[in-house]
């Protein structure tokens, strides 16, 4: 099952739809979901993006 979602941002710096986005997302889930499933994934978006803005750093010199 999948649901797709098209938006046309003309016009809007496109960083700042996304971050409406997000906070969207984030009032409806955490009326929409049993609270257990609502914290799993807000662990799993915060552990997401801070793999993202630190990578592991596998091959660098020491």
């Amino acid at each position: 099952l999948a649901g797709y979602v098209y938006v046309d941002v003309a016009g809007r710096d496109i960083g700042g739809y996304v971050e409406e986005a997000k906070q969207a997302v984030r009032s409806g889930l955490e009326l929409l979901v049993y609270p257990a499933i609502y914290k799993l994934w807000k662990w799993r978006t915060e552990v997401r993006a801070l793999a993202e803005a630190e990578p592991a750093g596998l091959g660098e010199a020491a």
